[in-house]
């Protein structure tokens, strides 16, 4: 990814390519500075970031999910539905593993941050093509030691139970409170980050938050949301791509919003 700032305006583009394409790598530059050319400036002042060294950042690198077979696969996969699958009853899903190089730099010196790290995902669904239901579940894991096939076993079986024996019904249209499972809150959180908490999207005026918002009970008191750098299972970064050192950062408080997330250029 190439960005070229003039003045306001910025262009960016994309290629994929060898780390020796030299040649495909100048044609992106030129490209970029091209569209920054016809770009439509912001209002505010770009600021491009003099990036500070660092040491490089592998510490949620495991070589073991990187190198990931379909062996490692197929074992968690058993051991995540051992003896659950009855007749009438069917297993999909899949397991996904990689790996992320991150390099970052720039024109003002010659400093490089770089982030190197790997995640794994396992997602399953069983199903009941006769009676028409399913259940499924995930599980992620930034080394492969994390991982915990049996308790998405107890998590199935658990769930396995209420189907096969509690009566079905019918839910009349209404309110109702619900329980939101990890896959959903995850998705949410997400949601929010873009719509939500992110201060371009609130300069864009595309955020359902406002900046009379901070400081104000927008949400329930039984929600606090922390951007935790030391929380591993997040897949945070050390420092950020500005090269700043990253710290545990409060978004909401016991329901009281807190802040908005900012880069360098907002």
């Amino acid at each position: 990814d190439v960005d070229v700032t003039i003045g306001r305006a910025k262009g960016s583009f994309s290629i994929t390519t060898s780390p020796k394409d030299i040649d495909g790598m100048k044609i992106a530059l030129l490209r970029a500075a091209e569209i920054a050319k016809f770009a439509v400036p912001v209002s505010f002042e770009r600021k491009i970031p003099i990036l500070p060294e660092r040491l490089p950042d592998d510490s949620n690198f495991d070589q073991r999910i990187e190198n990931m077979t379909t062996a490692d696969a197929l074992d968690l996969v058993g051991q995540a539905t051992d003896d659950l699958l009855s007749d009438g009853l069917s297993l999909a899903g899949m397991v996904s593993s990689g790996a992320i190089y991150e390099a970052r730099a720039n024109t003002l010196n010659n400093n490089l941050l770089y982030h190197a790290g790997t995640d794994a995902n396992m997602e399953l669904v069983i199903t009941n093509d006769k009676e028409k239901w399913e259940i499924q579940s995930s599980q992620s894991a930034v080394r492969f030691s994390q991982f915990a096939p049996e308790e998405l076993r107890e998590e199935f079986a658990l769930l396995l139970e209420q189907y096969k024996n509690r009566e079905r019904m019918s839910v009349p249209v209404g309110e109702y409170e619900v329980v939101f499972g990890r896959d959903a809150i995850a998705n949410l959180m997400n949601y929010f980050g873009w719509i939500g908490f992110n201060g371009r999207s609130l300069k864009h005026d595309m955020s359902f938050l406002k900046e009379d918002d901070l400081g104000k009970q927008v949400f329930s008191p039984l929600l606090t949301v922390v951007d935790d750098p030391s929380f591993s299972d997040t897949y945070p970064y050390a420092f950020d791509a500005s090269g700043i050192e990253r710290q545990a950062f409060p978004l909401i408080k016991e329901g009281i919003f807190q802040n908005f997330f900012w880069d360098k250029e907002t």
